[in-house]
């Protein structure tokens, strides 16, 4: 199952916790999974919001939440 954003619940689940500033170490540790894991995840992220950095995945979802999200392709 997708959200609006195009993102998978896990997906979310680790972009709320970037949001939070927590490493990849500490992800991985909250949500039981390995470091692997939450990169594999970061990446998907990225390439589904058109980013490349972490910072980025807050300006998307503020965009969102303030209706100004125009998607990956408007970017």
């Amino acid at each position: 199952e997708r959200t609006d954003l195009g993102l998978t619940k896990r997906e979310v689940e680790i972009a709320f916790h970037v949001i939070q500033n927590e490493t990849n170490a500490e992800i991985a540790e909250r949500l039981f999974i390995s470091e692997t894991t939450v990169k594999k995840h970061l990446s998907n992220i990225f390439s589904k919001l058109g980013i490349s950095q972490r910072r980025d995945i807050k300006e998307c979802c503020i965009a969102y939440f303030e209706g100004r999200w125009q998607g990956a392709d408007e970017r």
